[in-house]
């Protein structure tokens, strides 16, 4: 992949990650809303970037290779 490609991928998968986190924000407030536990904690959203792979290491590793 070219410098370009790489850094459109790296948009694209945060783009996909910002969706995810914000269906689990809603997926909480439906939770909160009906006094149920809510479905995500912190450690869930703290895994999104991994989950992904563009945490900071791997965003940077992409650009080394």
């Amino acid at each position: 992949m070219t410098a370009e490609q790489k850094a459109a991928y790296i948009i694209a998968q945060a783009a996909c990650m910002l969706a995810t986190l914000e269906a689990m924000k809603v997926e909480n407030a439906n939770c909160e809303s009906q006094g149920r536990p809510q479905a995500y904690n912190s450690l869930s959203f703290s895994a999104l970037s991994e989950t992904f792979g563009i945490h900071h290491n791997a965003a940077l590793g992409l650009f080394n290779e």
